[in-house]
Formats: structure tokens, sequence, C-alpha cells
């Protein structure tokens, strides 16, 4: 069971730009292979018609998986993932060219300019 302060937390040291620690840990109730959505508050949104405040904007840095877990913190790395576009070598002699195609490689997609303070939310397993 999720305890109710894991469910916002800050981000106390960016690693690299793949990894960050987050103030939440096994005492939370944080386990290894739990995700996180890094964010920072943007400003706040108004409905236009009606001038109402919807909150502030949650500006996404990324999302993340626990990696690494402590008693009163995590490290987490991002699990966002893009595969590149397949591509077509040509191979042979330029009379009988044969063609291959080479599969797109998957690669991890770096958090986006995650700075200490920034929040992170449990988003699920």
């Amino acid at each position: 069971m999720i305890d109710e302060d894991i469910k916002i937390g800050k981000v106390v040291e960016v690693l690299d730009e793949f990894r960050v620690v987050v103030n939440r840990g096994a005492a939370d109730g944080v386990r290894s292979g739990d995700r996180f959505l890094i964010f920072k508050l943007g400003p706040e949104i108004k409905d236009p018609e009606t001038g109402e405040s919807l909150g502030k904007l949650e500006v996404v840095r990324g999302t993340a998986r626990v990696v690494h877990l402590q008693e009163k913190m995590a490290t987490v790395q991002s699990d966002d993932f893009e595969t590149s576009v397949p591509r077509t070598i040509k191979r042979g002699l330029t009379i009988f060219p044969s063609e291959e195609i080479v599969e797109g490689r998957r690669e991890r997609v770096p958090l986006r300019s995650v700075t200490r303070g920034d929040l992170v939310k449990y988003i699920g397993r």
C-alpha cells in the first residue's frame, strides 16, 4: 500500500541526464520498479470562459522508474524510449545491388532539464 506522503516528493540530486535521486524511499512505501512523473510547476491557468483558476500547469520533465531503493530515497531512471526509423542499406556490386533493412534502434530518452527541487508524483508500477 502506498503511503499518502509518497504521492508528491522532490528531486534532491541530479546524477546525470537519465538519473535523479528523489526524497521518497522504502520507508514511504516505494518499491523497486515504481514509476514517477517528474515535473515543475508552471504558471496558473485560468478558464477563459469563467475566469476560474484551473490550477498550476505541470511542466513534464519525463517519467522514470525506481532502479535503486534505499530507506529514505530512491534513484530513478528515465523510462521513456524512442526508436529510430529503420533504414535501408545498399550492398553488393553497383550492377547487382542488394538491399538490407536495418532495424531502428531503441534508445533511452533523457529527462528534460531536471533540476533539484523539481517535483515527483507517483504514477504506478
